[in-house]
C-alpha cells in the first residue's frame, strides 16, 4: 500500500540540521543547510538507503516537498529544483520529530487538475543545449509531423542514478519548424506508478491519423520488461496501455 499525498512545508532559519525525524527508532526524513546546499533525505522500505533531493538554498528561503506515491518535488520559494521517484512506502505519517522549526507544516497534497499549455518555454539553437542543471538529455527519437520537427528523449536526471539507481528515465518532448527555435512541451511519457524503474527508449509512429509510442518499462522488482504503447490522437500526452507479451515478443532473463 502506498502512502497518502503529502506537502510538507518549513522555513530555513539557519545553517544546519532543519529537519530530523524518526520512525521506531530509525531515521525517517532530514533536511541539512550547509553552505548554501540543502540536503534532504527520505527513508523508504523498499531499500535501506534513502532517497536523497538536494537544492541551492539559504536562510530565510520557504522550502516544500510535495510527496506522491510515484514522485517527489522540491521546491525551494516556489521554484522546483530537484524531483526523485519513489517505491514503497516512507515513514512520514507515523514519525516523531525531534527537530523543526515552529512553522514546519504537514498538509494533504490536493490533486491539480489544471491543464498543462501546449508549449512550456522555447530556447534558440539546441546544439549544447540542456534542460536544466543536473538533467542529461538521453536517447533521442527524432520524428516529423505536420511540417515541425519533434524529438522525444529520456529526461535523466542525476545520470542514471535517480530511483536508487533503477534511472526513472522519462520521455521529454521538443519540437521546432526551422532547426533554430525550439519549444518546450510537456513531458510525453511521465512515470506516474511507483513499480516503474524506468521508461526506456522506444518508437514513435504514426499510422491512420494517430500516435503511437512504443517502449519497455523497466519494472523496480527486477522482473521483464514488458513492451508498451502510448495512444493518441496529438502527438504528445499519449495515455499509456500494457501490451500482452505475445503480441510484440516474450523478454526473458
Amino acid at each position: 500500500m502506498n502512502n497518502r499525498p503529502l506537502k510538507i512545508e518549513w522555513p530555513l532559519c539557519g545553517e544546519g540540521v532543519c529537519l530530523r525525524g524518526t520512525h521506531e527508532g530509525k531515521p525517517a526524513l532530514s533536511a541539512v543547510l550547509s553552505g548554501g546546499l540543502l540536503t534532504v533525505a527520505i527513508a523508504y522500505d523498499f531499500r535501506e538507503t534513502p532517497l536523497t533531493l538536494k537544492a541551492p538554498a539559504r536562510v530565510g528561503d520557504r522550502v516544500a516537498l510535495r510527496l506522491l506515491p510515484y514522485r517527489i518535488e522540491l521546491t525551494v520559494n516556489g521554484r522546483l529544483l530537484d524531483e526523485e521517484w519513489p517505491c514503497g512506502r516512507h515513514y512520514l505519517d507515523g514519525m516523531e520529530l525531534s527537530e523543526a522549526p515552529a512553522s514546519y507544516a504537514v498538509s494533504p497534497l490536493e490533486r491539480e487538475d489544471t491543464p498543462r499549455p501546449a508549449v512550456l518555454g522555447t530556447f534558440t539553437h539546441a546544439e549544447g543545449w540542456r534542460p536544466e542543471e543536473g538533467v542529461f538529455v538521453g536517447d533521442c527519437m527524432p520524428y516529423s509531423h505536420d511540417g515541425r520537427y519533434h524529438v522525444l528523449y529520456l529526461k535523466d536526471r542525476r545520470h542514471h542514478a535517480s530511483k536508487w539507481g533503477l534511472g526513472a528515465h522519462q520521455w521529454a518532448h521538443i519540437s521546432t519548424a526551422d532547426l533554430i527555435h525550439w519549444s518546450i512541451h510537456p513531458m510525453a511519457l511521465e512515470i506516474d506508478d511507483p513499480r516503474e524503474g524506468s521508461l526506456c527508449t522506444g518508437s514513435w509512429i504514426e499510422a491512420g491519423g494517430v500516435q503511437y509510442l512504443f517502449y519497455t518499462m523497466r519494472p523496480c522488482d527486477g522482473t521483464p520488461a514488458p513492451v508498451r504503447r502510448a495512444v493518441s490522437a496529438r502527438p504528445f500526452r499519449a495515455p499509456r496501455e500494457e501490451m500482452k507479451y505475445s503480441r510484440i515478443f516474450r523478454p526473458s532473463r
